[in-house]
C-alpha cells in the first residue's frame, strides 16, 4: 500500500513537470558492436575489427561504388572464428546513402502505411531530393535511398537534420517502431581466403628484408619459399589445394606456430601489409552466397520512451503503470517490442513496478537522463 501511495504521489507530481523531451541524434556513427545477427546465429558482437590499415583496399573501392562517397571510405574488416572450426573473414560496408524506418507491429493498416509514405516523401522533397520510400516487401519495412550524382551522393545523405526531422515526424505520429539513420544498415560479404600470410613472389622485390623483419619481430614464426623444385612447407600453407597459390609459384610465406589464433594470424597479416604492402593471399574475393545485411542501432531505443514518440514524459509513466497492472490489455501497436525494451529501465528483462519507480524518479528530477539509461 505504501508503494502504491508513493507511486501515485510521484505520478501526480510528474504531471506538473515539462514534457522531459530531449534531442535524439539519429545520425550517430554505425557501431558494429551494437548491431544484430549475421547468419547462423553469429552476431556482430562476435566480430572484432581487424584490418584498420586498408589491407583489402580493393574491396573498399568496390563497395564505395555503391554505398559510400569516394571521399568517405565507410568500411571495416572483421573476423570470426566459427565454432565448427572454420575461420571466416568478413567485409562490412555501412550504407551511408540509405535511411530505413519500420512501421509498428500489428495487422496491415493501409492508412498508417500511406501516412508514413506521405510524411517521409514530403520531408525528402523539402531537402531537395526526389527519393521516395520503397517497401522492402513486408508492408512494414521501408528504405529511402539516395542515388549518386556525378560520382558522389547529394545532400541530405549523412545529414542529421534530415534524419532527425523524419524520425520525429514519424514517431510522433505513432507510426513507427524502428528508425535507422544514414549508415545504420550495412552490407557484408564473406571473403574467400587461404593461408593469410602466403604471398606470390611478385608482391615484393626484397624478400630478404621481409625475412629479417619476421626474425626480429616474430621469432616464433617461420619464413619459407615454396617452388616446384622445393616444396617443403607447401602442405602447411595449403599450396597443394589452392588454385591461386599453385598458379603463382614461387610463393613466400610467413608460417605461424600450430594453434595460433586466427585473430593473431590476421593481425600479423595486417602488420606485413603495413610494413611491406603485402596483401594476404592476394586480394580475397566475395563468396557468391556469402553476402548479407547487418542492422545497426535503432534510433528509437531511448530509455524510458515506452510510447516511441522520441520524448520521455508522464505519458510513458502512465503506459508503464498500465503494463505493470495488466500488460495483456495492450496491443502490439500500443506497445511495440522496442517500446517494451525501452520501458525496462532496470535492465532485468521484465517491465514491472521497479521500472515505473525509476522512471518516476527521473521525471521528478531525482536522477539524470544518463542515470535513467544506466
Amino acid at each position: 500500500m505504501k508503494t502504491k501511495r508513493l507511486t501515485a504521489a510521484l505520478l501526480a507530481g510528474s504531471v506538473m513537470l515539462c514534457s522531459s523531451a530531449f534531442s535524439v541524434h539519429a545520425a550517430d556513427a554505425w557501431k558494429p558492436e551494437e548491431s544484430g545477427i549475421l547468419t547462423g546465429g553469429i552476431t556482430v558482437r562476435d566480430l572484432q575489427q581487424a584490418d584498420d590499415r586498408g589491407m583489402y583496399s580493393d574491396m573498399s573501392e568496390r563497395a564505395r561504388l555503391w554505398y559510400t562517397d569516394t571521399q568517405s571510405p565507410y568500411a571495416v574488416y572483421t573476423y570470426h572464428f566459427d565454432q565448427s572450426g572454420y575461420d571466416a573473414l568478413y567485409y562490412a560496408a555501412p550504407r551511408r546513402n540509405i535511411l530505413r524506418y519500420v512501421l509498428r507491429e500489428g495487422p496491415y493498416d493501409e492508412t498508417a502505411y500511406n501516412n508514413a509514405i506521405a510524411i517521409a516523401s514530403k520531408i525528402m522533397t523539402k531537402y531537395g531530393s526526389d527519393a521516395e520510400p520503397y517497401d522492402l516487401g513486408d508492408n512494414k519495412t521501408f528504405e529511402i535511398q539516395i542515388s549518386k550524382q556525378n560520382g558522389t551522393f547529394p545532400q541530405p545523405v549523412g545529414s542529421s537534420d534530415a534524419a532527425d526531422e523524419m524520425m520525429t515526424a514519424l514517431a510522433q505520429a505513432g507510426l513507427i517502431s524502428g528508425f535507422y539513420a544514414w549508415g545504420q544498415t550495412a552490407a557484408y560479404f564473406e571473403l574467400e581466403h587461404g593461408y593469410l600470410t602466403a604471398y606470390s613472389a611478385q608482391q615484393c622485390e626484397d624478400w630478404d628484408a621481409v625475412a629479417a623483419w619476421v626474425q626480429e619481430n616474430h621469432p616464433e614464426c617461420g619464413f619459407i619459399c615454396v617452388t616446384d623444385e622445393a616444396s617443403d612447407g607447401a602442405e602447411t600453407i595449403g599450396l597443394a589445394n589452392d588454385e591461386y597459390l599453385r598458379s603463382k609459384c614461387p610463393v613466400y610465406a610467413v608460417t605461424v606456430p600450430e594453434g595460433t589464433a586466427f585473430a593473431d594470424h590476421f593481425t600479423l597479416a595486417a602488420d606485413l601489409y603495413a610494413e611491406f604492402g603485402l596483401y594476404a593471399n592476394a586480394r580475397p574475393s566475395p563468396k557468391e552466397d556469402g553476402g548479407g545485411e547487418i542492422i545497426g542501432k535503432n534510433a528509437l531505443a531511448i530509455a524510458g520512451d515506452a510510447d516511441l514518440n522520441c520524448k520521455v514524459n508522464v505519458i510513458d509513466a502512465v503506459l508503464l503503470a498500465r503494463i505493470t497492472a495488466d500488460a495483456a490489455d495492450l496491443t502490439d501497436a500500443e506497445l511495440p517490442a522496442q517500446g517494451k525494451a525501452n520501458a525496462d529501465v532496470t535492465h532485468d528483462g521484465a517491465v514491472n513496478q521497479d521500472d515505473l519507480m525509476k522512471l518516476l524518479r527521473y521525471l521528478s528530477q531525482q536522477i539524470t537522463k544518463s542515470e535513467l539509461a544506466a
